[in-house]
């Protein structure tokens, strides 16, 4: 036999309205009554009637996730799983499903977002920067449909979480410039992906900041990196003048990398550090352990999940939010990277 919500107040001591508003993630619950709530729903497994509240409210209980095609592929790396895990974790929290839909251009997205809003099968949506985000932006401003953008927007007045990634590509670059290495290059990067795009510029920002130059041809587009690595950097470290340490758009990239460098006869971090982006699993895994960026990938999930539950709530109340969260990133130092070998030559 299930769990009622009542049974949950009886044995937590509270009211059946705190019960709900713990359940929808409301912030006006004193904290030791949101523990005590929260530990008796564990302890009880208990879930909310989804369809019970669908039927009062006429909502669906659903939020969406719009993927655009890069970063469909993404959701299949570590990155990718954890945001959505995040995401997962919120909504059901407050006894939302999350339904995934993914677009290959301009239109397709759209016509995502109009099988899922207009179909009521979902509230709200989140969406994951991409190069037709804006086109989504526009469409679901148009319909009226609550959204909350993962990644940045020209447009203003879009609600957004996201990290600083401009800051990101700084602390990266900046980390390797202080370990001494002054010919420090980029690969991976990709003109549809606004993150990467961002952490580019801060790269280049660190490395002027600094004294330092970089050259076109230690910048990798991640075109060059489709079939592993091998050519791009057998091109990279046939310089006069190769780099000695890299910036990787992502993990992935430097896992790839590490790997053609390996098949080079080269070791990282002796003939090249590397620093990656999104702390995954797979960075503490690799060999050797990689260097990387924590982009908070369960964390961008998470609070972009509860942003649009949030905004769901305060459209019934008439309330508004904050615009733009930004979720802290920082450095996690491994073995992959090391102070430069041996006089330092000019760059």
């Amino acid at each position: 036999m299930s769990v009622t919500i009542k049974e949950v107040a009886r044995r937590a001591g509270v009211s059946i309205s705190t019960v709900s508003r713990v359940m929808a993630g409301e912030a006006r619950v004193r904290p030791e009554n949101r523990r005590k709530v929260e530990s008796i729903v564990k302890e009880m497994d208990y879930s909310p009637n989804s369809t019970a509240q669908s039927l009062v409210s006429h909502a669906a209980n659903a939020i969406g996730l719009l993927l655009t095609e890069a970063e469909a592929e993404r959701a299949n790396h570590p990155f990718g799983m954890e945001l959505i895990r995040g995401a997962v974790t919120r909504a059901n929290r407050s006894g939302f499903d999350l339904f995934i839909g993914s677009g290959s251009g301009e239109r397709a997205g759209q016509q995502v977002m109009s099988r899922l809003v207009r179909g009521k099968r979902v509230d709200g949506a989140i969406v994951l920067a991409g190069r037709h985000k804006e086109a989504v932006i526009d469409w679901m401003r148009t319909n009226g449909a609550p959204f909350v953008l993962i990644g940045r927007s020209e447009q203003e007045g879009v609600p957004s979480v996201d990290i600083d990634n401009e800051a990101a590509g700084y602390e990266a670059a900046y980390h390797l410039i202080r370990l001494g290495h002054k010919r420090i290059g980029f690969v991976g990067l990709a003109t549809e992906r606004d993150a990467v795009e961002c952490r580019f510029r801060g790269y280049k920002r660190a490395l002027r900041d600094n004294g330092l130059s970089w050259r076109s041809g230690w910048i990798l587009e991640e075109e060059l990196l489709r079939d592993g690595g091998d050519r791009a950097m057998a091109y990279l470290t046939s310089l006069l003048q190769r780099p000695t340490a890299l910036v990787a758009a992502d993990d992935m990239t430097a896992l790839s990398v590490i790997r053609a460098l390996h098949n080079l006869e080269l070791r990282v971090p002796a003939d090249m550090a590397v620093v990656g982006f999104d702390n995954t699993p797979l960075a503490e895994l690799s060999v050797p352990p990689l260097s990387s960026i924590d982009t908070g990938a369960y964390h961008l999930g998470y609070w972009a999940a509860d942003r649009l539950l949030r905004m769901l709530r305060q459209k019934k109340n008439g309330a508004e939010g904050p615009e733009r969260l930004v979720v802290p990133h920082k450095l996690v130092v491994r073995e992959s990277s090391m102070p430069v070998r041996g006089p330092i030559s000019p760059a």
